[in-house]
């Protein structure tokens, strides 16, 4: 088992350390490795684990988009 600290927002998951800190949740972990994006905005802390919110997530990756694509996107839509 692994200790992380949390930093939430609500449940939203913003940062994830390995020491104690202020304003931090503590949950341990059977697994020691985080997946891929734990910080990026869209994983929620449930019941002491880091869940995966799709929705989220689509969010944050159209929001993310660089100018090209989202002209290309437009263009396309035309």
């Amino acid at each position: 088992m692994t200790k992380f600290y949390f930093q939430l927002d609500g449940d939203i998951i913003r940062d994830v350390i390995t020491y104690q800190h202020e304003g931090y949740t503590e949950a341990e972990l059977e697994n020691t490795f985080l997946p891929v994006g734990i910080n990026a905005g869209y994983y929620r802390l449930k019941d002491g684990v880091p869940v995966l919110d799709q929705a989220l997530k689509e969010e944050a990756d159209h929001a993310s988009r660089s100018a090209d694509y989202v002209e290309l996107e437009r263009r396309l839509a035309a």
